[in-house]
């Protein structure tokens, strides 16, 4: 590689981090994304124009043969040890966070009578009813939980009805089923 060839490359970086930086002012932005049809430059936001005043977290409970279960959040499997690296559950555990925070939003400003057929809805009652506890369960309850900025402990926000789930114990094959000696 020539010179002139790694001093053009190094210029054609140079002129990214130049515009790179620009990006990041929010007045730049219209006119500089117009000019940028591959999305090269990114923006970053490292603070929100609205903070955040409370936080939420999804919920789920089962039903056992007429016992309700606690409310607990549901399980994301990750490697702990890993994580910084690799975390193929991240993405997982985004989604159920942004559903979360849409259907809360939803229920704020008044749209509670069709959020049972939300695709938001829909989609965290298919998490809810795909946990390994379901096996034995013949029902799945979801809430979405609201704790305030500075509040200690979370107070139920959202809370659906009792679905079935259409498998349990008399719908298990026999060969699944645990049978002590």
């Amino acid at each position: 590689m020539s010179i002139l060839s790694l001093w053009g490359l190094g210029g054609l970086f140079a002129l990214w981090i130049v515009l790179t930086i620009a990006f990041q002012f929010r007045r730049l932005q219209a006119g500089m994304r117009i000019r940028d049809p591959l999305f090269m430059l990114p923006s970053w936001s490292f603070f929100a124009p609205v903070p955040n005043t409370s936080d939420f977290t999804f919920c789920v409970r089962y039903d056992h043969a007429g016992e309700m279960t606690p409310w607990r959040r549901p399980h994301h499997p990750s490697h702990r040890s890993l994580s910084f690296l690799w975390d193929p559950g991240r993405r997982q555990r985004k989604v159920v966070v942004d559903l979360s925070q849409s259907i809360a939003e939803s229920t704020k400003s008044g749209g509670t009578s069709l959020i049972h057929f939300s695709t938001c809805y829909l989609l965290l009652l298919k998490v809810a009813s795909t946990q390994p506890e379901t096996l034995f369960a013949t029902g799945v309850q979801v809430a979405i939980a609201v704790r305030p900025s500075g509040a200690q402990n979370y107070e139920l926000f959202f809370q659906s009805h009792v679905h079935e789930l259409g498998i349990g114990p008399a719908l298990v094959p026999s060969e699944v089923t645990r049978n002590d000696p």
